[in-house]
């Protein structure tokens, strides 16, 4: 059995994709524990068919509390449990989970050792790029298709077996404590694809929420700003920078995708539970006619439909809104024709070597002549 457990705290935009996400990885049941959500959180999680497992309220967001929460609702459900062995996976409302080689969670379980009792994640930190930055009921990764590959892992798939003690997580899922008894880790690891930033009014509202004193003069961020000062010696938390560089991140990134020859994952090995492509209407209402052909383009690039995405190209050529734009766009098809051809016209890629702009002459360097 493959079950899973997350927390959320005012997550009504993305727990349904959550929840969702994570039946279609092969989960038999998913597990919700509330924070206190002042929203349709709850009722979101239940529409996709997650379980009410438990509620608790704090007056600031408390991850000692959390965690003890989510230990003892596992514990009570295994206890209860007819299974000899469960396979569980903790994670956080905005992150999503697949197996390693394009299988689900449950295919990648069912190839693993009998004998293995924990499996790391690998992240992957998206970002928005071009609108829309995110439509809700849908997998966030169509839409913020640029990510990194981070340094960080965490440990979130952990078997329980009868009888034996519980195995505590903690520490954001970045570790367990199996009280000295030997727990075998998986060679491979699990993808974890990581989506903090969702659309920008969401996004800040909620950071806003999480960040500004109240008017006692406490913040909800204030146990995590104690522990970032006490423990790393740091000023501000992350979410506080994150909610300074929001317009920033927002903007910065939408030229990225033009000089991505590939991504650190595999976009076309990721699972939805919609119908979707490239020509989706419910993608094109959510934004402007420009912006919807250029995702569109890079949709079906990534998705290697190179027909269609040098058809995207360019029509986006006659529709950016500036020369860059263009420019960049234009490379992009350039780079399809090399793809598709195996090669290009040498003047063709000096003269944007030779462009004003100096993204675009990064991004021809980057994508013609780095391995």
């Amino acid at each position: 059995m493959l079950y899973a457990i997350t927390c959320a705290w005012n997550e009504s935009d993305i727990i349904y994709s959550t929840v969702k996400n994570l039946y279609v990885q092969g989960c038999d049941k998913v597990f919700l524990v509330d924070n206190g959500s002042t929203d349709n959180t709850i009722s979101e999680a239940r529409r996709a068919g997650a379980i009410l497992v438990n509620t608790f309220e704090t007056h600031y967001f408390d991850e000692i509390k959390k965690v003890s929460i989510l230990n003892s609702s596992v514990m009570a459900i295994n206890e209860a449990s007819p299974y000899d062995e469960i396979w569980w996976i903790y994670l956080d409302a905005d992150e999503f989970p697949c197996g390693w080689e394009g299988k689900t969670l449950k295919e990648s379980l069912l190839s693993t050792e009998g004998i293995v009792g924990a499996i790391h994640s690998q992240i992957y930190d998206h970002f928005p790029t071009t609108e829309p930055f995110y439509i809700q009921d849908h997998y966030p990764g169509d839409f913020q298709i640029y990510a990194n590959k981070s340094q960080i892992q965490k440990i979130q798939l952990i078997k329980y077996r009868k009888g034996k003690r519980h195995i505590f997580t903690y520490g954001g899922f970045h570790y367990y404590d199996a009280h000295g008894e030997e727990v075998i880790e998986n060679d491979k690891k699990i993808e974890l694809h990581h989506f903090n930033f969702r659309q920008i009014d969401f996004t800040k509202n909620r950071l806003e929420q999480l960040v500004q004193k109240r008017p006692d003069g406490t913040a909800r961020i204030d146990w995590m700003s104690d522990y970032a000062k006490r423990v790393h010696s740091l000023e501000s938390t992350a979410y506080h920078q994150r909610l300074e560089k929001l317009d920033i991140v927002y903007s910065s990134n939408r030229f990225e995708l033009f000089a991505q020859k590939s991504l650190c994952y595999n976009f076309q090995s990721l699972k939805r539970w919609h119908a979707f492509n490239g020509t989706s209407n419910s993608v094109k209402i959510h934004c402007r006619n420009e912006d919807y052909v250029l995702w569109k383009a890079f949709y079906y690039f990534f998705s290697s439909n190179l027909k269609y995405a040098k058809q995207a190209f360019g029509e986006y050529i006659k529709l950016a809104p500036t020369g860059v734009e263009r420019e960049l766009a234009a490379v992009k098809l350039l780079e399809i024709s090399k793809i598709s051809t195996g090669e290009v016209r040498e003047k063709d890629v000096a003269k944007f070597l030779k462009s004003k702009h100096l993204i675009v002459r990064n991004a021809v360097e980057k994508i013609f002549f780095e391995d």
